[in-house]
């Protein structure tokens, strides 16, 4: 294995971390879709992290959309510390507050112990229609609870659409538990995003 994370080196700077970030966002959505389903999520305990989220943007419809209580598998939410920041994200299912269900992704990566640098991506299965929501935040923990949000920039993707306009946002994002630790974790999905940090942390740690 080669994952190895490292120390953050003085010339490798935050704004950077946002990049590789947004990758793993993306890997995990494209790589957990299996493991999270695409269907409602059954009512029984969470095996694995409880996730609260809401954006809120005027492109959402209602203008904004709450997953409360959302059940994120334990083999759907990786944990990684890549060059000193501590990194997690995953996809799940989610039944909203408006009663839609679709899924909901996120990373979030702690580069202060009061910030921290986060992606939510909202979705309805039955429409197609998806939010992504960024922002450079607050954060605070609480044992296993973590707490990330603030201001965001968001863009609403409709169904088979283009991306619309970037516009002001609003997200908040309560993760509860702890998910995989990747530096351990089996399996393809694992493998993929392993590969990928390494390669992101030598970009990252090598650039000026």
């Amino acid at each position: 294995m080669r994952f190895s994370p490292s120390a953050p080196r003085a010339r490798c700077r935050p704004r950077r971390v946002v990049a590789a970030a947004l990758a793993v966002a993306a890997l995990a959505v494209a790589g957990t879709a299996g493991a999270a389903g695409a269907q409602e999520p059954a009512a029984p305990a969470c095996a694995g992290v409880t996730l609260d989220a809401t954006v809120s943007a005027p492109s959402v419809p209602g203008g904004g959309w709450s997953a409360v209580d959302a059940c994120v598998p334990l083999e759907a939410v990786y944990e990684a510390t890549v060059l000193g920041y501590q990194l997690v994200g995953g996809l799940g299912v989610a039944t909203y507050t408006d009663g839609h269900v679709g899924r909901v992704a996120f990373v979030t990566a702690k580069v202060a112990e009061d910030r921290a640098l986060t992606l939510v991506g909202v979705e309805d299965q039955a429409t197609g229609v998806v939010t992504w929501a960024y922002t450079d935040g607050t954060f605070a923990q609480d044992g296993a609870t973590r707490t990330v949000g603030g201001a965001a920039n968001a863009a609403t993707i409709p169904a088979g659409g283009a991306p619309g306009p970037v516009e002001s946002a609003q997200v908040q994002l309560t993760i509860d538990g702890t998910g995989t630790d990747l530096a351990t974790a089996q399996g393809p999905v694992a493998d993929q995003i392993r590969a990928f940090l390494d390669q992101a942390a030598a970009a990252l740690s090598s650039g000026s």
